[in-house]
């Protein structure tokens, strides 16, 4: 799977500066596209410095056209196969099915997981911080998966996987708080994670 060096590679891209921002972050797009979404992130902090626009434009330039020129050339050689799936829905529409399936079917960890992810996305809404490039990375991918559809609903593993990016920037953050404040959040947004500790126990047993 490739989400977890996805989002290696762009905390790896927030830990540095200068032309390697881009470049890491160019990796992580190629090699989980959806990361793209994140591309415009670090374009806030070039705002009062020299020639903003122009440096702008080169780190997308960068970011993008690595993953553009990779599928076109995938598109070139290999036939399009169309697997009926719908990525992205109205939202919270799949957030909504997803939990009716998970009642459906007794999945009790995995409506765990769902209240875990929905409460990371509360705590980004409700204390923004702008001047964060972790907060801009999870924010984006926590607005991206309110248009979630309901395909990867049916799966813990499936959704908290997609949303990796705002897990762990909201941990980074929670750093920032009071330990009674740290404490309260930190195991409302983690709870959820066990699903996948539980999962493995439940194979080897």
């Amino acid at each position: 799977l490739t989400d977890l060096p996805a989002a290696t590679l762009m905390v790896a891209s927030i830990a540095v500066a200068g032309i390697f921002r881009p470049i890491f972050v160019a990796l992580s797009v190629l090699t989980k596209e959806t990361y793209a979404i994140c591309a415009w992130t670090s374009l806030v902090d070039l705002r009062g410095k020299p020639n903003a626009f122009w440096r702008g434009a080169a780190q997308l330039a960068i970011i993008i056209l690595p993953c553009l020129a990779w599928t076109i050339y995938v598109h070139s050689r290999f036939p399009i196969h169309s697997y009926g799936n719908r990525n992205f829905s109205w939202p919270f529409e799949g957030w909504i099915y997803g939990l009716a399936f998970q009642l459906s079917h007794q999945k009790f960890f995995a409506i765990v997981a769902m209240l875990s992810l929905l409460v990371q996305l509360a705590y980004l809404a409700w204390w923004p911080k702008a001047d964060s490039l972790y907060w801009r990375v999870a924010v984006t991918f926590a607005i991206a998966a309110c248009f979630l559809s309901d395909d990867p609903f049916t799966s813990d593993v499936s959704f908290t996987r997609d949303l990796l990016p705002t897990t762990l920037g909201f941990n980074v953050l929670l750093m920032r708080e009071s330990p009674v404040r740290f404490r309260l959040w930190f195991l409302a947004g983690n709870i959820g994670l066990c699903t996948g500790l539980i999962a493995i126990l439940q194979r080897t047993v």
